[in-house]
């Protein structure tokens, strides 16, 4: 998490509330994560519920999404290379697939240059 979090009593936060939400509200940028401008609200201060300013939610939302299509598109690569390394290793040499030319065979397969990836 990196520092620690600031701490309230659920009745501390309560009645400090409206200025809490006043200083989350100015924040312009987000921090790099979630849990930097935080402050942690539970019961004689041990936790339970996190405030945290809706720009750092919204950057962290956007950088998961980010990320999960980034691995998405790794993961097609992936695919591609493999799918490639494989029709090379089996066809190794060959010029030909059941009398279909290569590029043919990668054509119909949507793979357009996926031989010469794999090499």
């Amino acid at each position: 998490m990196g520092r620690d979090l600031r701490r309230m009593a659920t009745t501390e936060a309560r009645q400090s509330l409206p200025q809490l939400v006043g200083r989350m509200r100015s924040k312009t940028e987000p921090s790099p994560n979630l849990f930097e401008d935080a402050v942690e609200i539970g019961p004689h201060r041990k936790g339970g519920a996190l405030l945290v300013p809706e720009i750092d939610v919204r950057a962290q939302v956007e950088r998961e999404a980010e990320l999960s299509e980034r691995v998405h598109e790794l993961e097609d690569l992936l695919d591609d290379m493999l799918l490639a390394e494989e029709l090379d290793r089996r066809y190794e040499g060959k010029k030909a697939i059941e009398g279909k030319p290569l590029e043919q065979v990668e054509r119909e397969l949507n793979a357009t240059g996926l031989l010469d990836r794999a090499r």
